[in-house]
């Protein structure tokens, strides 16, 4: 077995967490989610070709979109109300899903080494 089981979506989550809160104060704000997620899904991508920018342009405003619906009036977010923010909003559950493949995908396959 890899370094998660599939149904560890909270160890998914908190190192999701992890890597939004980038100043290490235990919250994490809008821009950073949307920033790490964005990279994480390949929205940033700056290879992508000429014909792409509008389309990069429209998954990007969707992530900050569905960002901003989960936080309502607040600035950044703890740790548990990252993870309630997650498993609260169908599409960013989705998209939480998404990035636990992109994470745990490539960690399960490292973590076979250390069995």
């Amino acid at each position: 077995m890899g370094l998660f089981g599939r149904s560890d979506s909270e160890t998914v989550t908190n190192c999701l967490f992890q890597l939004c809160d980038t100043d290490h104060d235990g919250f994490a704000t809008q821009t950073d989610i949307v920033d790490v997620w964005a990279t994480l899904l390949g929205v940033k991508n700056k290879d992508t070709k000429e014909s792409e920018p509008a389309k990069e342009e429209d998954e990007l405003e969707e992530i900050k979109s569905h960002v901003r619906k989960g936080f309502g009036d607040k600035t950044q977010v703890s740790q548990e109300e990252f993870r309630q923010f997650c498993s609260e909003n169908e599409a960013i559950e989705n998209l939480t899903q998404g990035l636990q493949i992109c994470v745990v995908m490539p960690l399960g396959y490292l973590g076979k080494a250390f069995n």
